[in-house]
């Protein structure tokens, strides 16, 4: 279980109240606590003002995409009728503005990894899909939280509408969250110097990137429960993350693989094997 980063959501809430109300963008690398931040917002904020919208996993053609965002909202609205890329995607545009609760007040949206909206430039009439996005968003009286992996590439995006935009550097655990995090996964036995070292060299082997801390801090709680020697060395649960085809591993090599996914077409790729998948129930080994 992750940590609740409560001074960075409270930073996001500010600037969601703000008058006028600015869009906050969380910027930070794989594994640095973006979604989870995203998740807590939606608690905080109420499941029913509030839609939180994964455009990694989402994003295949404009048509998927907007069944996919009207299917999950958890508002009153009608699914526009059959229509071509174009219109799918001005349609979601026009949802982003017009959404309200049933109290009848503006939504919140939460999108994460917003810049996958580009997988839909390789489709007809669609060629400047980002900067139709942030002209809608920064018109409508919703509100929008979004996040990127891609701090470089979301700056210049960001960079004409600097006004409106509230940049966030996710920054790294602080290490009173490191000790929070590692919680039970510090033995009773050790005295607080230890544990305050522990924690530090957790910090310090994470980077202090709530995704592997978490990792390294159920390492920990799994070596002491099998009574495995050093259960409060964090350099050996990370050696163990680290073996083939462990966790922090495989967390990194579908951060790697990410970096190879941007080809022209990508979006229509995911579209063709999520149809497959649906309607003629093959998994992907079968394909």
């Amino acid at each position: 279980m992750l940590t609740v980063r409560t001074n960075l959501v409270r930073r996001v809430t500010a600037a969601l109240d703000a008058s006028p109300s600015r869009i906050p963008v969380l910027l930070g690398g794989c594994g640095s606590g973006r979604t989870t931040v995203l998740q807590q917002l939606r608690e905080r904020l109420g499941r029913s003002s509030t839609q939180y919208i994964d455009v990694e996993r989402t994003a295949t053609t404009p048509e998927r995409w907007l069944h996919a965002v009207i299917a999950a909202a958890p508002f009153p609205v009608q699914e526009p009728g059959h229509a071509g890329a174009r219109q799918s995607f001005d349609a979601a545009l026009e949802f982003f503005s017009r959404a309200r609760t049933g109290a009848g007040e503006p939504v919140t949206f939460l999108l994460d990894e917003f810049l996958e909206l580009r997988t839909f430039e390789s489709f007809p009439g669609l060629r400047r899909v980002i900067h139709e996005f942030m002209d809608a968003i920064t018109a409508s009286p919703c509100r929008f939280v979004l996040s990127s992996r891609y701090v470089a590439r979301s700056m210049r995006v960001l960079r004409d509408h600097a006004s409106r935009f509230e940049i966030i550097q996710v920054p790294p655990l602080s290490l009173e969250e490191v000790t929070d995090m590692l919680g039970p996964a510090a033995p009773a036995s050790i005295d607080l110097h230890e544990r305050e070292h522990l924690a530090e060299t957790v910090a310090a082997v994470s980077g202090g990137r709530p995704t592997y801390a978490a990792a390294i801090a159920d390492e920990l709680t799994t070596m002491r429960e099998h009574g495995a020697a050093g259960s409060s060395d964090a350099i050996s649960a990370l050696a163990a993350l680290l073996a083939p085809n462990a966790r922090v591993a495989r967390q990194c090599t579908f951060c790697y693989e990410l970096r190879l996914h941007r080809a022209r077409g990508y979006g229509a790729l995911k579209a063709i094997l999520d149809i497959l998948g649906e309607e003629e129930g093959l998994t992907l080994t079968e394909i």
